[in-house]
Order: C-alpha cells, then structure tokens, then sequence
C-alpha cells in the first residue's frame, strides 16, 4: 500500500540505508543480502545506532497518501489496524474529513465515538517505538504476550 504512495518497499529501504552504510569490513554486499530482511536491520542497527532515524527519515518522505489509503479512509471505519510506521493513513482520513480526529493507539487516549487507529509497529511520530529489527519483534512478541 505504501508503495503506491511513493515509498520503498522494505528489501528498497535497507538497500538505500546500506548503500549510506558501510558494512563490516569481514561481510560482502552478497552475503548481507542473503540475510533475511530481519538480520539484515538488526546488523545495520547495531553498526549504526542512528538506524532506526535513517529508516524514520526515508519513510516520512511520502508526499501524500496513495490511492489505497484514500480508499481506505473513504470507508470511515470506526476501528483499524497497521503494521505501517509512516502517518499516511492518518493523512488520508483527515484529507477525507477535517472534522474526524483519528485517536493513534498506543499514543493517545481513546475517547467515546472517535475513531481510532492501532499502530502495532510503532509510528514515525515515535521513532522510538519503530520495530525493526529482529530484536524489536523479539521484545514486541514478549511485550504484547504479557
């Protein structure tokens, strides 16, 4: 969905990042992507602590929402749900109705009759809560089994 609005599929992002990267002088190009996606974000996160920013920063980059978002929030549904970081959504359903205040869960509280979006891999508003990596889905499976 999101490549429609103009941003990278996952493999495009950690590509872009890497070629901003260097590696670690014992893995060639080859052999880093034959890692999965997963290995691929915790290897680049652990060189590079400002990884979760880069991907932040790609991804806020979106112009407008794409054609699929808009459809989405023509629906005015009352309950949704996202594995996606980036604020299209959110976009598309003010862009839709400036009167509707989507309430962004975990972020905010949710009050009676407003709708509301759950954003379970974090939100680029919250870099900190971006999962990423293999470690982030690691803490995110514990932290949501509790």
């Amino acid at each position: 969905m999101n490549v429609g609005a103009g941003l990278p599929d996952w493999a495009g992002l950690v590509s872009a990042i890497v070629r901003a990267s260097a590696l670690p002088d014992t893995l060639t190009v080859e052999q880093f992507s034959r890692l999965s996606l997963l290995d691929q974000a915790e290897l680049l996160q652990r060189r590079d602590p400002k990884f979760a920013q880069a991907v932040v920063d790609q991804v806020k980059h979106a112009a407008k929402p794409g054609l699929a978002h808009l459809l989405l929030a023509s629906l005015r549904a009352q309950q949704s749900a996202t594995t996606n970081y980036d604020d299209l959504y959110e976009r598309a359903v003010s862009s839709a109705d400036h009167r509707i205040r989507l309430a962004v869960l975990p972020y905010e509280r949710r009050t009676d009759g407003r709708p509301w979006l759950l954003k379970m891999h974090g939100s680029v508003t919250h870099p900190e809560s971006i999962v990423l990596t293999r470690s982030d889905y690691l803490d995110f499976r514990t932290q949501s089994a509790t």
